[in-house]
């Protein structure tokens, strides 16, 4: 193939890749709509100051007829109960809070309501977008390292990205403290009308995830060469190509994670202040410059620009370009034709439709640079670092030991095909994953509920049925994905061996995505009901048991046994999934019989 046809073939992922992009705004914009419909239903009649666009035009929710008599019941019932609790002040009784959904339900007197299958997917497809950042750019790395440098520049990418993505967990603790935090403060703040901790508590975020970066990058670039070595064992130790490769891979992300802590942080501030949109935008960003450096870096033969090097440098650049201009977007007020965020108080507004201009006379960018502005809050963060990490490594310990069994036990062919499963996997997962996140959105309302108990068991009953729903239907569809991978194999590699071993591991994948939708919404229910002992003890076996396992397909092959291929790895991955949403859904009917025999 020619270098120009690879270059057609890469240009066409990325607008696959844009497209995508558009879809999850266009979804975004849908659940913000329907959000708009349920408060101009449930909401009283006076409303909560929010915050919204200054230049933008404020929709009104449409006056719609009435299609039948339950609708009509529900919204009478709803303005009675309001006018009770403005004259009578509840009379003692508990005020029950309104969950985002619009079913039908028979409690929808009361406020409570399980979400929909429709309203469930609307939001994840939202979320979608904000998990694809990382994958997509590796995923772009591998495309291209394939297409334009060969087989063994993409084999040695196995090792390297497991590094630096892998790596990078160890700081995800920043991004799960900016979210919380960040968002804790902003319904603080829409209270008192004034937004100073929610401004203190992003800038913070920022200037930490500035000095978190920096640590993590030298630690990381000053041990490539041990760690790439561990990964690829004695078999592929003695491979100079591969081990140069992975070296310069992995040294040269590392002058990037700087600017990959601070993108993080922006985004989960974004998260944490209901703004989906901001997070698109990059992404999109940064794909488009990823693949624009691919283009020029990749096909060069020197050791340090060209191969695995050339990839690692476009993603480097993308990631900061990504971060001058996200905190540009937060800190840069637009011109008055142009739309900005401005704290304004209107009617049937709850949602952030835009962070940009949020942090406009607050910050300068050579603030990144300095010490966190407060110290308080600084110190909130460091409150998430042991228990977010040690999760994130039980989590993370199965792809670790895959990576290891893959690099030292199989060859070079293994090695890349390896690479492009791995890629595709993780570019698709977060699909599945950002049901977990649509789960910890909608639980924690409906279980803390402190109105009638049996009312709250059966809506919290309706709600675990209709996030299985979606997850199945997240499963079908992502399934039907991965049975189009032997047609795909084409666009990531030339060698034909690579592509019959990606193909060989098809049946595998399409069974761990047939159930990763329900495993993720079952997880998000659990999160949700605040049942972390139980996961927190499951991740702590499956960090000893999923490595374990794959070591014997090691000790196998090392031993000569005959008929072990990269499928036998996945394979194993399989009965992981498929044990994981078994135990998931044992655990979810043994709180819901508990939950019953409560109410």
């Amino acid at each position: 193939m020619s270098k120009i046809r690879s270059i057609q073939i890469a240009s066409l992922l990325y607008l696959i890749i844009l497209c995508s992009s558009v879809l999850d705004a266009f979804a975004f914009q849908s659940c913000q709509g329907w959000r708009r419909r349920k408060d101009a239903r449930f909401h009283s009649s006076t409303p909560s100051p929010t915050v919204v666009l200054r230049h933008e035009k404020i929709f009104q929710p449409r006056q719609r007829k009435m299609r039948n008599a339950k609708i009509l019941h529900a919204d009478m019932a709803t303005t009675y109960s309001n006018h009770d609790e403005n004259n009578s002040i509840n009379n003692g009784t508990p005020r029950s809070q309104p969950l985002a959904s619009i079913s039908e339900s028979t409690s929808s007197s009361a406020g409570l309501e399980a979400p929909s299958v429709s309203t469930i997917i609307r939001f994840a497809f939202g979320c979608v977008g904000i998990w694809l950042c990382g994958p997509i750019l590796s995923l772009i790395d591998t495309s291209a390292v394939g297409l334009l440098s060969g087989t063994a520049q993409q084999a040695a990418l196995n090792p390297a990205i497991t590094i630096t993505d892998d790596g990078a967990l160890l700081v995800s603790f920043m991004y799960t403290a900016a979210t919380n935090l960040v968002a804790a403060a902003y319904d603080k703040d829409k209270v008192s009308k004034d937004y100073s901790n929610t401004i203190n508590t992003v800038v913070t975020a920022l200037q930490l995830g500035s000095i978190v970066g920096i640590i993590f990058g030298v630690v990381l670039g000053g041990s490539a060469s041990y760690f790439v070595r561990i990964l690829l064992g004695k078999g592929q130790g003695n491979n100079v190509a591969v081990v140069c490769a992975a070296e310069r891979y992995v040294r040269i992300r590392a002058l990037g994670m700087p600017a990959a802590v601070i993108i993080g942080a922006a985004q989960s501030a974004c998260i944490g202040m209901k703004d989906l949109r901001s997070p698109l935008v990059v992404m999109v960003a940064a794909a488009f410059v990823n693949l624009l450096g691919d283009i020029i870096f990749v096909p060069s033969t020197h050791p340090w620009l060209g191969g695995a090097a050339g990839a690692a440098w476009a993603t480097v650049f993308s990631q900061y370009a990504a971060m001058i201009m996200f905190v540009k977007w937060l800190s840069r007020k637009t011109r008055p034709d142009k739309s900005s965020l401005k704290i304004t108080f209107v009617k049937d507004e709850n949602v952030v439709e835009s962070t940009q201009g949020i942090l406009h006379g607050q910050m300068r960018f050579s603030d990144l640079i300095k010490a966190p502005r407060s110290n308080n809050i600084a110190r909130k963060f460091l409150e998430y670092l042991i228990p977010v990490t040690t999760t994130a490594v039980g989590r993370v310990s199965g792809y670790i030991a895959m990576a290891h069994v893959v690099s030292s036990a199989f060859g070079t062919i293994e090695m890349a095909a390896q690479q492009i499963v791995l890629a595709f996997f993780l570019c698709f997962i977060p699909m599945c994953d950002s049901l977990n996140l649509t789960a910890q959105s909608f639980v924690p309302g409906i279980y803390e509920y402190s109105g009638n108990s049996r009312i709250r068991s059966e809506v919290m009953k309706k709600t675990g049925r209709n996030f299985l729903k979606a997850g199945g239907i997240f499963g079908i569809f992502l399934t039907a994905i991965v049975c189009c991978m032997p047609l795909l194999s084409p666009l990531f590699t030339n060698d034909v061996a690579v592509m019959a071993a990606v193909n060989s591991t098809t049946p595998y994948l399409a069974s761990m995505f047939a159930l990763s939708g329900i495993v993720c919404s079952g997880e998000g229910l659990l999160l949700g009901q605040k049942d972390l002992k139980f996961l927190s003890n499951s991740f702590g076996l499956f960090f000893f048991v999923v490595p374990c396992l794959l070591f014997q397909v090691k000790k196998a092959i090392l031993n000569g046994a005959q008929g072990i291929g990269l499928f036998s790895v996945w394979r194993i991955f399989s009965f992981y999934q498929a044990f994981r949403c078994m135990l998931w859904l044992l655990r979810l009917k043994q709180l819901a019989i508990k939950d019953e025999s409560r109410s």
